[in-house]
């Protein structure tokens, strides 16, 4: 039988148990949707990769769309310009996102985006972001997204780092979720069944649309229009205490880029006039 080692950017960063393992395992086969693997086993896990063995008929092929799904280590002598790539976000701080796409070794740095690059990508408009605007999206550590290369920046050797852009993939999904306007709590570090039993037992289901799933342990609470997902936060979060929580509220997004541009517009009319 065919047996096929694949290694993903897939980080495990709860503590491992055995039906952990089982919903790795279920997770991984909801991605294949192949009935012809016969086993999946997990030989590593880490806080940033995932090691696999597949065994099966299609067993190379299915490796080979797991790296596409989910991301692969990297050299730099792989990445093109212009193609994106999967990565998970290392580090905010107060000017940035800082995403991992896999780059290993030598070749190891992580992908700096500008808070006012990533809102450029979504709204199309260029202003000045602050910190406070940007965790209204709800994006911390571990948060899955796609990203492109600025390979005319030059590189921060000493501290890691190249530019990048956003990626039009998850760009599509973030001006989705405003436009539809519900709040929406991201949760990171429990598996979908985790969420659910939360959810049901805090009785909120009332107050829940739906669950979306980013990645293997993050996964978004839809919530009912005029539902405040701040709220639900202090309700749901004693149900899962190994996870933490982000708030993605749209409608308040809008309110403070607005804000933004109006201020930096009357900025300018104000230097402009002396």
């Amino acid at each position: 039988m065919p047996r096929k080692e694949v290694t993903v950017l897939l980080p495990i960063y709860i503590e491992w148990s055995k039906s952990l393992e089982q919903s790795l395992k279920a997770y991984i086969r909801s991605l294949i949707l192949d009935s012809s693997i016969d086993k999946i086993e997990i030989i590593n896990i880490s806080r940033r990769f995932t090691k696999l063995l597949i065994e099966g008929s299609n067993a190379v092929t299915i490796a080979k769309f797991l790296e596409r799904e989910l991301g692969k280590p990297l050299t730099w002598r792989e990445l093109e310009e212009k193609k994106e790539y999967k990565g998970r976000v290392i580090e905010v701080n107060d000017e940035a996102v800082y995403v991992d796409i896999g780059l290993v070794g030598d070749d190891y740095y992580k992908v700096k985006i500008s808070f006012g690059i990533f809102l450029r990508k979504i709204f199309r408009v260029q202003a000045k972001v602050s910190r406070e605007i940007f965790e209204l999206f709800g994006i911390k550590k571990y948060f899955p997204v796609t990203v492109m290369i600025d390979f005319e920046s030059p590189l921060d050797n000493e501290k890691r780092i190249v530019r990048g852009y956003l990626g039009n993939t998850i760009a599509r999904m973030l001006r989705a979720w405003i436009s539809k306007r519900f709040d929406r709590i991201i949760v990171y570090g429990a598996t979908r069944s985790q969420v659910e039993k939360a959810i049901r037992e805090s009785k909120h289901s009332i107050d829940v649309v739906n669950i979306e799933r980013l990645g293997f342990l993050e996964h978004v609470i839809v919530c009912k229009w005029g539902t405040s997902a701040k709220g639900l936060i202090p309700e749901i979060g004693p149900y899962i205490p190994q996870a933490y929580l982000g708030v993605f509220m749209p409608r308040m997004i809008k309110k403070k880029i607005r804000e933004s541009i109006i201020k930096e517009s009357e900025s300018s009319e104000m230097h402009g006039s002396r």
